[in-house]
């Protein structure tokens, strides 16, 4: 997408945030790929300050192989700050939100904070 920048994407894994943007699409995502697969807790999403009105309905989910997905949490009205809690005993390698735009439209996070034990 023209309005992202690549450079500032490693940074929205870390407490500081970043950015990611995505082209215009039915149902952009993003994808964190953990170092190892482990025991995850949830996560924390937190959507860029402008144009909240396009990231509503969302899904999270976790996959351990990075082929099959589990649904974790979804949301049919998602607030600036996104809070999952996976269910207990939750194993992946990579994790997953993903918009369900009426039409097709861009996304943008600031922050994709994973939490593992």
């Amino acid at each position: 997408c023209s309005y992202d920048a690549p450079v500032r994407h490693v940074a929205i894994v870390t407490p500081a945030g970043g950015d990611s943007h995505t082209n215009k699409e039915q149902t952009p995502s993003f994808i964190v790929e953990l170092e190892s697969a482990g025991f995850t807790t949830g996560c924390v999403i937190r959507k860029r300050p402008n144009n909240q009105q396009r990231m509503k309905r969302a899904a999270v989910s976790t996959s351990e192989d990075g082929a099959t997905w589990f649904k974790r949490a979804e949301t049919d009205d998602m607030p600036g700050e996104w809070v999952v809690k996976f269910p207990e005993g939750t194993r992946a390698r990579w994790v997953k939100l993903e918009m369900q735009n009426q039409a097709p439209d861009y996304a943008h996070i600031t922050h994709f904070v994973i939490y593992t034990r």
